[in-house]
C-alpha cells in the first residue's frame, strides 16, 4: 500500500499539470468589465477615447477558496496621432501550482469611413512564460512531463482584432490566439506555428441617451467567445447606466460564471475606478464564495479629435494648400528682395498717390491667421507690404528688421491681408508725410497709406 502513495501523488500531479498548462495556453480574456477597457479583449479598441491611458486590473476568483485563481494586469495605450495607436499589455495568472505571465505590444490603425465613423485594425504580439511551483518531494520523480514542466516554458503569444465605430455604436471581432505551442516543450518558442484561428471573440454595444442633455445614458453590450474545442464557448450580456460620466452602475451575466454587479466612478475626471462583484455560479458546488475584480485607469496627455473622413479630406486639402504656399514662399521672398534692391537704384517718386499692393505679390491665406480688434478711431498705417499668408509677412518683417528698420504686422480679417507697416498715426496728413519721408529710403519707394478704423 505504501508503494501506491507516491504513484497516486504523481498521477494527481500529472493531472493538475496537464489541465493547468493547457488552460494557460488559452489567452482569452477572463475579466468581466468589457466596457471599461475593451483593449484587454481586442487590440483594435486601443485608446478608444482618443487619449493616452494607463490601467491596472486585479481579479480574485472564489475569494474564500484556498489557492483560487488570481489575475493581474497592466495596460498602456498611447495614440501617436489620429490614426496610429501603440499599446502594451502585461498580464499574470496564478492557478494553484502554476504561474503564467504574458508580455505583448500592440499596433492599432484607424481608417476613417465618414463623419463619426471609423474602422480600426489592431494586432498584438509578444511572448508568454509558464512556471510551476513544485517542492522537492513532488520533483522526486523521473517522469519527463513533470521534469519538463518544472522549468520555465516560453511560448509566442498574440492576437488580432477589428472594430467598427459609428457614433455610439461599437462592434468588434478578435482572434484571441494567433500562435500555437506545446506547453510541455521548451523548444516550441523557436518552432511556433499559427493556430487554426478558431479562438474568436465577438462584441457589440450601443449607448442610448435617456435624457435630453445626455446626462443619463444606457449602454447594453454583448460578447460571445468561441473556442476551438467548443468546451469553453460562452456568451455574456451586460447593461450599464451612466450618470453625467461621473458614476455608473449595472449588471452582467456570463453563461459559465453567472451574475455579476458592476460599479464605477470618475475621480478628478481623468481617473476611473471600477469594481465587479461576481456571485457564485448557481450550477457549481462552490456556493459560499464570490469573485471580485478591480480596475483603475488614468487618462493623460493630449486628447486627439476623433478621425473621420471629413477631417481627413480637410487636412489633406490643407496640407496641399500649405505645400503650394511653401513652394511659392522662396520665389516670392526672392522677388521681394530683388524689388527692394532695385528700388535703391530707381529715382524717388514725388507723387502722393496711394499705391495698392500688387496681386502677384500675395499668396493664399492660412487657416491659422490671427485677427485684431478693429474698433476705435481711424488709424493710418504706412504700409510696405501686403500678404495673404502670415508666414510671408513674418519673413518680410524679418528681412526689413535686418536692414535696421522697425516693422510691425497688422492683420485685417475683412480683406484677409497681413500688412507689414513701419509706423502709424491717427492723423492722415501726418501719415502721408511719414510715407513720403520713407519713400526717400531705397527700400521703401512703394510705401503707401492704409486707413483702418
Amino acid at each position: 500500500m505504501e508503494s501506491k502513495k507516491p504513484m497516486k501523488k504523481i498521477l494527481i500531479l500529472l493531472f493538475v499539470i496537464t489541465t493547468q498548462l493547457a488552460n494557460a495556453q488559452n489567452t482569452s480574456p477572463i475579466y468581466r468589465q468589457f466596457s471599461h477597457n475593451p483593449y484587454l479583449f481586442n487590440p483594435a479598441f486601443a485608446a478608444i477615447d482618443n487619449q493616452a491611458a494607463i490601467g491596472l486590473v486585479y481579479r480574485k476568483q472564489w475569494a474564500n477558496f484556498q489557492d483560487a485563481p488570481t489575475s493581474a494586469g497592466l495596460s498602456l495605450q498611447v495614440p501617436v496621432n489620429q490614426r496610429i495607436i501603440l499599446g502594451l499589455n502585461v498580464n499574470t495568472d496564478e492557478q494553484v501550482l502554476m504561474q503564467n505571465n504574458t508580455f505583448k505590444g500592440s499596433f492599432t490603425y484607424v481608417v476613417p469611413l465618414g463623419f463619426d465613423q471609423a474602422l480600426r485594425f489592431g494586432i498584438s504580439g509578444g511572448f508568454g512564460v509558464n512556471a510551476l511551483d513544485l517542492d522537492s518531494e513532488q520533483l522526486n520523480t523521473n517522469d519527463p512531463v513533470i521534469m519538463q514542466a518544472a522549468g520555465n516554458n516560453y511560448y509566442a503569444d498574440g492576437n488580432f482584432g477589428v472594430a467598427y465605430i459609428s457614433g455610439k455604436f461599437r462592434m468588434g471581432f478578435a482572434l484571441t490566439e494567433l500562435f500555437q505551442s506545446d506547453p510541455f516543450s521548451t523548444e516550441t518558442f523557436n518552432e511556433f506555428s499559427f493556430t487554426n484561428l478558431k479562438n474568436r471573440l465577438y462584441s457589440v454595444s450601443y449607448t442610448f441617451d435617456l435624457s435630453a442633455a445626455s446626462s443619463v445614458t444606457l449602454e447594453p453590450w454583448l460578447i460571445y467567445h468561441e473556442n476551438q474545442d467548443k468546451l469553453q464557448n460562452y456568451w455574456e450580456a451586460a447593461t450599464l447606466v451612466n450618470f453625467n460620466e461621473k458614476l455608473w452602475t449595472g449588471a452582467s451575466y456570463n453563461q459559465n460564471r453567472g451574475l455579476a454587479l458592476l460599479f464605477g466612478m470618475n475621480i478628478m475626471e481623468k481617473v476611473r475606478f471600477t469594481y465587479s462583484y461576481e456571485f457564485p455560479p448557481a450550477n457549481s458546488s462552490i456556493t459560499n464564495t464570490s469573485s471580485h475584480e478591480l480596475q483603475l485607469s488614468m487618462n493623460f496627455g493630449k486628447k486627439h479629435s476623433p478621425v473621420s473622413k471629413v477631417s481627413v479630406l480637410y487636412n489633406k486639402n490643407k496640407r496641399k494648400r500649405y505645400k503650394t504656399m511653401k513652394r511659392k514662399d522662396l520665389s516670392f521672398l526672392e522677388k521681394q528682395k530683388s524689388i527692394v534692391e532695385k528700388q535703391a537704384e530707381e529715382p524717388s517718386p514725388s507723387s502722393d498717390t496711394v499705391e495698392e499692393p500688387e496681386d502677384e505679390d500675395t499668396l493664399m491665406a492660412s487657416e491659422d491667421d490671427t485677427s485684431i480688434d478693429e474698433e476705435g478711431p481711424k488709424q493710418y498705417y504706412v504700409v510696405i507690404g501686403a500678404f495673404e499668408l502670415m508666414e510671408n509677412a513674418v519673413k518680410y518683417q524679418e528681412f526689413i528688421t535686418k536692414k535696421g528698420y522697425q516693422a510691425e504686422i497688422l492683420t485685417d480679417t475683412e480683406s484677409g491681408y497681413n500688412y507689414v507697416y513701419l509706423t502709424s498715426s491717427q492723423d492722415q496728413e501726418e501719415a502721408r508725410n511719414l510715407r513720403n519721408d520713407y519713400r526717400q529710403q531705397p527700400y521703401f519707394r512703394k510705401a503707401w497709406v492704409l486707413e483702418k478704423e
